[in-house]
């Protein structure tokens, strides 16, 4: 089981640390730099707009569909065919809602354009998480972690042209690339919809028989609302800061600088978090196996991310500059913080994962229903008054009681001491680390910032196997035993 797990997620992180950073580094930050942080800013209020009501799009039948298959093995007709006209119409009234509110907000209505625009590109996602949905639950981990970054490869092939050449830049708008989006899902859409038939089924059915998607439905309500207040929870920060900031928009952009590194970063939690709901779905009944997945995944897990947060949060200013040609205080702050709050972010992704599978999902609506509410109370008082920098503290205190949360209601079904064990490595690898890198700053401050950051990368690695973040033994077994998985 070891070895497989190891394989998957050894593909899961090429992909994810070869594509999706390229993307926001390479792609998404020219973006930025080309139209301006108030233009960009506007940009992610709008797309954190339509995020909101993606509970509606989604309808929690990503995660119900990759545990209903892991588990059960079997693909029944009249299930799938509901499922898909239980998609489709919610999709249209997802539309709807998104159209409605715009023509009625007065912020909103001269930007109705873009904002349909980037609701179509939602919908077009969520069929294509929708399709990998089945492919994850049948056991294609590898070929689902391909198609969760095919979407991004395709922008970075096609943006990179245009991005680039610096004849072709006066092209690029905000419209512009929501157009790109949408080639690049399109194409992604039809390549996923050509697995599902060579793998799943050869032929859809669109039903929508009213005792059958009833049923649906009512197993789907906890993944609605648990789409829904995770969504809630996580973007309402930009709301919050373009509508209660005076300079709202060009803060936003500022913040989204700052963002970029963890959410470039969590899209491999994201991807850890797909794969393992599918892995802990299998075994949701024996306490051992669950416990091998989990320790097996967290070590990895951990070891990414302690490595990434302790390396940018001691050289954030260095990272800014390199990416932005900035040297911002405010930037800096909002960047230290925020990589804090990815270390129980990141956590999140595959505890949250596990108290799913073991069904336990209105446990955590109430955890992510507390955290909502916990994140408005908090940038309700702290962003009129330090704007982008009290958003990032909001982050950072919601991030941590969600992950103590998730841990409380399913810890039961953990053996404890390879839990303990696990986040004990966890600390030691953290705080020798941070102790490690002061160690080589006193020692080759003034060196080249190649070798420091040379150094520090290999002091990373070493302490990860010196913790068994990163175990040999598990290694020599997957190279020994890989031809017969």
């Amino acid at each position: 089981m070891k070895k497989t797990i190891l394989l998957n997620l050894s593909l899961l992180i090429f992909v994810n640390l070869l594509i999706k950073p390229i993307y926001i580094f390479g792609i998404d930050r020219k973006l930025q730099l080309i139209v301006g942080q108030s233009e960009y800013g506007f940009y992610i209020e709008l797309l954190t707009f339509t995020l909101l009501f993606q509970a509606l799009n989604d309808l929690g039948l990503y995660n119900y569909t990759i545990r209903h298959f892991s588990q059960t093995k079997s693909t029944d007709t009249n299930l799938v065919s509901n499922l898909f006209g239980v998609k489709l119409i919610f999709s249209v009234v997802y539309l709807a809602i998104i159209s409605i509110i715009t023509f009625l907000h007065h912020d909103y209505v001269d930007s109705w354009k873009l904002i349909l625009h980037l609701a179509f590109n939602q919908i077009l996602i969520q069929f294509i998480f929708f399709f990998r949905s089945f492919i994850t639950g049948a056991g294609f981990y590898k070929t689902d972690s391909i198609l969760s970054i095919l979407d991004r490869l395709l922008l970075i092939i096609i943006g990179f042209i245009f991005l680039y050449t610096p004849s072709l830049q006066h092209l690029i708008t905000i419209p512009w690339f929501v157009n790109l989006q949408t080639l690049s899902l399109i194409v992604c859409f039809t390549i996923a919809l050509f697995i599902y038939f060579q793998k799943i089924s050869s032929s859809i059915s669109i039903q929508f028989n009213w005792s059958v998607s009833k049923k649906i439905l009512t197993s789907c309500f906890p993944f609605i609302l648990i789409y829904f207040f995770n969504i809630a929870y996580t973007r309402q920060d930009v709301i919050w800061i373009g509508n209660f900031v005076q300079n709202g928009n060009e803060e936003n952009g500022l913040y989204a600088s700052s963002m970029r590194l963890y959410e470039a970063f969590t899209m491999i939690s994201l991807a850890f978090g797909s794969l393992a709901l599918g892995m802990f779905s299998k075994f949701y009944e024996t306490k051992k196996m669950l416990t091998e997945v989990f320790v097996t995944m967290g070590k990895v897990l951990l070891f990414i991310t302690i490595g990434i947060s302790v390396f940018i949060f001691l050289n954030a200013n260095w990272v800014n500059q390199l990416l932005y040609h900035q040297d911002s205080e405010l930037m800096d702050k909002n960047l230290k913080i925020i990589m804090i709050g990815f270390i129980p972010g990141s956590l999140s992704f595959l505890l949250g994962a596990f108290i799913q599978a073991i069904h336990r999902e209105k446990k955590l609506v109430l955890i992510y229903l507390s955290m909502t509410i916990l994140n408005g109370i908090l940038n309700y008082f702290l962003v009129p008054t330090l704007a982008s920098y009290g958003a990032a503290w909001s982050m950072i205190i919601t991030q941590f009681a969600v992950t103590i949360a998730i841990l409380y209601y399913s810890i039961d079904l953990l053996e404890s001491n390879a839990l303990i064990g696990i986040f004990k490595s966890g600390i030691g690898f953290l705080v020798t680390n941070v102790f490690l890198y002061y160690i080589i700053q006193f020692y080759c401050g003034n060196s080249a910032i190649w070798i420091q950051i040379s150094l520090s990368a290999l002091i990373t690695i070493s302490l990860g196997f010196s913790f068994k973040l990163i175990d040999l033994a598990e290694i020599k077994e997957l190279s020994l035993k890989r031809e017969n998985i």
